[in-house]
This record gives C-alpha cells, sequence and structure tokens, in this order.
C-alpha cells in the first residue's frame, strides 16, 4: 500500500501543486517585469559590454516574490504529509516541521535568486551576441529581454519550485516523524522544469516502509517522469 492525500483522487497533490504555482506566479511575473524594465533602460554600448552591469543587483522584490512561494508551497507539502500520516496512526509535530520548512524557504529564497540571476545573465549574453551578430535595430534586442523575463519563464520557475518546495515540506515532516533522511537530491522532485511530481511512502512489506515517486496520471505525465511512477527511491525504515 501507498499512502495517498485523496484515495478518490490520485492527482491530488499534483493539483495542489499546480494551484500553488499559479498562486504566486503573478508575483514572480511582476518582479522579472520590472527586471526587463531596468534591463531596457541600462541598454547602451556601455553595459553591452559587459552584461554583469545589466541585471539590477539591488532589488529584492525578486527573492521576496520566491520566498512567499516557498514558504507556502513547503508548508502545504507538510500539511499534506501529516494527513496522510494521521491515516496510519503516527503522529507528527507539525508545527515544527513548518517552522523547519519555512526556514528552508526563508535560505533556499537566496541560493535560487542568484541562480536565476546567473541565468538571466547568460541569456542575455546570448541575446546581446546574436543582435550584434544580425545588425536588428534596438527594438530585436527589447523584445528578447522580454521574452527572458516574460511571462512563461515566470511560469516555468513558479511550478518547478513550488514542486521543489512542496516535496522539502514532504520530506521535513517524514523525518520529524521518525522516518530515514530523504534520499540525495537528484532522487527527489523536480526531475526537470516544470515537474509537478511529489513523493509519499510505500508499505513494501509489513511495517516497512519506502519513499516513493508519485506522478500525474494519463496525459498529464512527460515522458521524463512517467518511468518513475511508483519507483522507490529509498528505505524510509520500520515502524
Amino acid at each position: 500500500m501507498f499512502l495517498q492525500l485523496d484515495p478518490g483522487n490520485p492527482d491530488a497533490e499534483a493539483d495542489i501543486i499546480a494551484r500553488l504555482a499559479d498562486e504566486y506566479q503573478g508575483d514572480v511575473d511582476a518582479s522579472l517585469r520590472r527586471t526587463a524594465q531596468q534591463v531596457v533602460a541600462r541598454l547602451d554600448p556601455v553595459a553591452l559590454e559587459n552584461i554583469e552591469e545589466l541585471i539590477p543587483t539591488e532589488a529584492d522584490d525578486l527573492r521576496e516574490a520566491l520566498e512567499r512561494l516557498l514558504s507556502a508551497s513547503a508548508g502545504r507539502g507538510v500539511r499534506a504529509v501529516t494527513d496522510k500520516l494521521n491515516q496510519i496512526a503516527i503522529g507528527v509535530d507539525w508545527q515544527l516541521a513548518n517552522e523547519e520548512a519555512r526556514a528552508w524557504a526563508a535560505q533556499y529564497s537566496y541560493d535560487l535568486v542568484r541562480l536565476l540571476d546567473d541565468n538571466s545573465r547568460a541569456m542575455l549574453q546570448r541575446a546581446v551576441a546574436r543582435w550584434v551578430e544580425s545588425g536588428e535595430p534596438l527594438d530585436a534586442l527589447i523584445d528578447d529581454v522580454a521574452l527572458i523575463f516574460g511571462t512563461e519563464r515566470a511560469k516555468l520557475i513558479a511550478v518547478t519550485e513550488a514542486t521543489r518546495a512542496y516535496a522539502e515540506g514532504s520530506f521535513t515532516t517524514y523525518e520529524q516523524a521518525g522516518f530515514n533522511r530523504r534520499p540525495p537530491e537528484a532522487d527527489r522532485p523536480p526531475a526537470h522544469p516544470g515537474c509537478r511530481c511529489w513523493v509519499s511512502l510505500s508499505e513494501s512489506d509489513p511495517g516497512v516502509w519506502e519513499y516513493v515517486w508519485l506522478t500525474a496520471v494519463g496525459e498529464r505525465v512527460c515522458p521524463i517522469c512517467a518511468p518513475r511512477h511508483m519507483t522507490s527511491i529509498g528505505f524510509a525504515g520500520r515502524r
């Protein structure tokens, strides 16, 4: 057997992750658009020689938007696992798990924004190189900037990081309940940008539990994650 949040809806947790991403995508989108405006304002010959100068470093609103997304998603993962553990009469201090998950969200938001800034610089470098080679007017480069900091990227970030934070909150709660430590990061969701997978427990033998990777079912699952469905990603312990 494996633990499901809603036995009548095997995609319940994928739906939760999608709703979290939708709820907080707007904050991420707005922040990226403000960054795009600042980048466009700095498009001059000097700045184009040094891409580092194009990305504003003083703005903190992207990190704050990401922290809200991460904190909410990690907290929802905590609550989902608490509900699942209640099904097998295993108690957990969900408040302590929630505090730990939120502390992770606050710290990881700094690491994430640095990673996103590095990715933005790399994309800008390629966009500027294409623009210089093409000889097109400046408007063409401005259009590329809008794409780099556009809605599609915001959506991808929101879904990916909601998935990551949901898994973080889930594993934090399992560990708080006395199960083994989580598997390595490479074996935990997200498997790729835009992933909406999650983790649960499966009882392989009476009292013997494993961490399992779960995906949405049917056409909603991507070819990358489909083979992972219901696969063990680590021994969770005996209870």
